[in-house]
């Protein structure tokens, strides 16, 4: 905080300046009078010297409210960045178990993969298992990973030679769940 100092010049108007002291238009100068100031005092004595108790309230009324919004905003970007690193981490969950899959042979994909349910540990089989762990750990105990495998007799739109695998990513954000599927099909490449 910035200490000013003003300086007074005071010039005696009522005596008489003698003995070749007087200059023309110094007697003008008033009493008193601060240079740059109105008021003509050190500390400002005039009607408007300070704050006043209650514009002092107001502004901290103001700087509170501008204070707590700020804090409001800094909570919502938490919220969003702790829901998004969730999303990040069911992406990241799904192409795991879909690499998982493409590492196995076409004829294999069906019978180990179908019907997986982390929440069922009977359905999870030991290809999956590593995977089935990392859903739990990442997402917490309500994550959840679904993986459905479907042939061309299943579904007409899938094309012949080919399966249709979808992996579903689960987890609850506040009150809500949410889900991230992720489909892709298989083709079977001839040897």
């Amino acid at each position: 905080m910035a200490v000013r100092i003003r300086i007074y010049r005071e010039v005696c108007v009522h005596r008489p300046c003698g003995m070749g002291n007087r200059r023309p238009g110094r007697n003008r100068v008033e009493k008193g009078r601060a240079r740059g100031t109105a008021s003509g005092s050190a500390f400002g004595s005039g009607p408007r010297a300070g704050f006043t108790l209650v514009e002092l309230m107001i502004a901290l009324v103001l700087l509170s409210v501008g204070v707590m919004a700020t804090a409001q905003v800094f909570a919502i970007a938490n919220l969003h960045t702790s829901h998004a690193r969730e999303e990040t981490a069911g992406n990241c969950l799904a192409q795991e178990i879909r690499e998982k899959i493409m590492s196995e042979s076409f004829a294999d994909i069906r019978s180990i993969f179908n019907a997986i349910d982390t929440n069922v540990p009977a359905s999870v089989p030991a290809p999956a298992a590593t995977w089935a762990a990392h859903v739990t750990a990442e997402l917490g105990p309500q994550g959840r990973g679904t993986v459905l495998v479907n042939t061309p007799t299943q579904d007409a739109t899938i094309p012949n030679g080919m399966i249709a695998v979808t992996v579903t990513m689960s987890w609850r954000e506040g009150s809500r769940t949410v889900s991230l599927p992720l489909r892709f099909n298989v083709a079977k490449t001839s040897p």
